[in-house]
């Protein structure tokens, strides 16, 4: 009985070793994996693709209260952005040159609003307010495309075009 919990514990170690090898790996070959509703949930690689409207971005978020509070919900990872942050993956929806505003009925991009937007009091989240706001070079807004209980840019607002990390493109997605 000894020898064979012994065999399974072995089998158990050199597992979780390999699973660890394997997403070591491919995280380094630019292998993203995405578990939460924001996006698709699915596997993802980066691209050398320069970030536009409409491309699904990896970014690290700005150290703020806010951002450290959604860290305590568990609805942001600890990782390795300042602050102990860890990346967030969602749809750049507004760049350059985009006129946005954002109230508790939702986010408008050019006068025209965005699905999914309205901002969901259940959540206990500050109410963003942003009127006819143009963005400037470098600045952008990014949002969720397909979840209205998001955590996204209804809630934190314009962020920097150069917190992006990477464009992400879908390998397996469901």
């Amino acid at each position: 009985m000894m020898k064979k919990l012994i065999l399974i514990s072995k089998w158990f170690i050199f597992s979780l070793v390999t699973l660890f090898f394997i997403m070591s790996v491919s995280y380094f070959i630019g292998i993203r994996i995405n578990t939460t509703p924001s996006i698709p949930i699915g596997i993802y690689k980066v691209t050398d693709k320069r970030p536009t409207k409409g491309d699904i971005v990896s970014f690290c978020p700005p150290n703020t209260s806010l951002f450290q509070e959604v860290k305590s919900r568990g609805w942001v990872n600890k990782g390795f952005c300042d602050g102990e942050l860890g990346t967030m993956m969602k749809v750049l929806v507004a760049e350059a040159g985009d006129i946005i505003s954002i109230d508790s009925s939702g986010v408008f991009i050019n006068g025209k609003r965005y699905p999914y937007s309205k901002q969901v009091p259940k959540l206990n989240l500050p109410v963003m307010e942003l009127h006819n706001h143009s963005l400037i070079d470098g600045e952008i807004l990014t949002m969720t495309d397909n979840n209205p209980l998001s955590f996204d840019g209804r809630y934190y607002g314009i962020l920097n075009k150069s917190d992006i990390e990477s464009v992400l493109e879908p390998i397996l997605t469901w």
